[in-house]
């Protein structure tokens, strides 16, 4: 018996875009989505890079009330 999977939707937040058509823009032009780490102070580490999704606004996904209660990962993983 075969299965099938039916995709409904397509929602991406990655360092080079957010969003299918932003994302998929900046596939093709090549871009990177490394860039130096601005949410805390890396000069103690070894690593001064990441990929960083820069002006992420939970606030356009979620409610207020559901973004008390959940941290920075958590967020963008919903």
């Amino acid at each position: 018996m075969k299965k099938r999977v039916v995709i409904t939707g397509l929602g991406i937040l990655s360092g080079i875009g957010k969003g299918r058509q932003e994302y998929w823009q900046s596939l093709k032009e090549g871009r990177q989505g490394w860039r130096p780490i601005t949410l805390f102070d890396t000069s103690d580490l070894s690593v001064h890079e990441a990929g960083e999704i820069p002006d992420f606004d939970p606030k356009q996904y979620m409610g207020m009330k559901v973004l008390r209660s959940l941290d920075r990962s958590t967020k963008l993983l919903v």
